[in-house]
């Protein structure tokens, strides 16, 4: 049986709910995810009952699995952000927590000894947060210096500095409402989309974007700057990948010159060149966007299935990572999810390279879904 369970303020309300909508993405650092909940206003129950940036809200919905077992998906948990009433419906707009996130730090905050630990920062700011926001941290954990933040730094900045201490790490808050800080090579469980795809869209070939990388690394002993930033004064060394196949075909599409002031020799170089030249090729259509049925595959989840709408209309396998989700239910339309999967991501092999093959996915590549019209 498909149905959505929704929860406010602490109360059940799955009998009033007559549709949701819920679209988040792991780009969280300028995108929280979005919901949308409708109920119906029965006699104008809902008139004047809940109280924008104070409840809290969370959506789930009883599906099935891949195996067709009955399942109860987490699609969001966060803030209420306004509520519109009429005497029908009652329409409640809120945000993931990460989008309460641009608040103050209640109080200054300092760490109580030397040498903290990047996850220990973490833990104990969003300590802070009203409602807590839990920290899964699963990375590299520098120690820091004592570190302060007075009481005008948003929670928002906290994050922003902590992960830019952490080369690759992946940020977003999940549909619990958990903020992760993951290593490039962590995966969420891996799921077969096969038998609850209904729509495709055509999964083009991935070569002709870009297809000659130049990486610039430092052969200079001092720290030159953060990665990506040219520095004219650091003594440089080079590795080039080019992809031959695709420069026949389609000439050469140079990619901007890449800076990695840590990288400190030739053979670093040309590794990374090959690695991010795997990604890179990826073009704007290189998104996959199927829509699935009956469940809401988490974020970050490895996905599979069977595209029949491959390179010229061949049927090919698709393996990627979910980047985006666009979840609907409604007595209409049931209990469906657009997603975009990139299955570029999976050529993944450092954390560093992650960290710029997200900044690339997240500045190129063009969206297939619609987002959720602001209130």
């Amino acid at each position: 049986m498909i149905k959505p369970i929704i929860t406010i303020a602490g109360t059940y309300y799955s009998k009033f709910c007559t549709e949701f909508t819920a679209d988040g993405s792991i780009n969280t650092r300028s995108e929280a995810t979005k919901a949308k909940i409708v109920l119906a206003n029965i006699n104008r129950k809902f008139d004047d009952m809940f109280t924008p940036q104070k409840d809290s809200f969370t959506i789930q919905a009883q599906g099935i699995d891949e195996n067709g077992a009955e399942y109860i998906w987490p699609i969001a948990k966060g803030i209420i952000s306004d509520v519109v009433c009429d005497q029908d419906w009652c329409t409640i707009n809120g945000t993931c927590l990460i989008g309460d996130l641009a608040d103050a730090l209640p109080i200054h905050w300092s760490s109580n000894h030397q040498k903290v630990k990047i996850s220990e920062i973490l833990t104990s700011v969003m300590a802070l947060h009203d409602p807590i926001i839990e920290v899964d941290y699963q990375a590299h954990d520098p120690y820091l210096e004592q570190k302060q933040f007075d009481a005008c730094t948003t929670f928002q900045e906290v994050i922003n500095y902590c992960v830019s201490q952490v080369n690759g790490a992946v940020v977003f808050v999940d549909e619990t409402g958990h903020l992760h800080i993951w290593d490039s090579t962590k995966r969420r469980p891996t799921i077969n989309l096969d038998h609850h795809v209904v729509e495709q869209n055509t999964s083009k070939s991935v070569m002709g974007y870009i297809n000659i990388v130049s990486v610039h690394g430092d052969l200079s002993e001092a720290a030159t700057g953060d990665p990506g930033s040219e520095n004219s004064s650091m003594p440089q060394i080079q590795g080039k990948a080019i992809d031959a196949v695709s420069v026949a075909k389609y000439g050469e599409l140079i990619g901007p010159d890449i800076y990695l002031p840590n990288i400190k020799s030739e053979p670093e170089a040309q590794k990374q060149a090959d690695e991010l030249l795997e990604f890179l090729k990826l073009n704007r259509d290189g998104l996959t966007s199927p829509t699935v049925v009956g469940m809401a595959p988490y974020l970050t989840s490895l996905v599979t299935y069977h595209c029949k709408n491959g390179p010229e209309g061949d049927e090919v396998f698709v393996e990627g990572v979910v980047t985006r989700k666009k979840v609907n239910f409604s007595g209409e339309s049931g209990f469906t999810t657009s997603l975009e999967i990139a299955p570029h991501m999976l050529a993944v092999s450092t954390p560093e390279a992650l960290a710029i093959q997200l900044e690339a996915l997240e500045e190129a590549a063009e969206s297939n879904l619609d987002k959720i019209e602001e209130p």
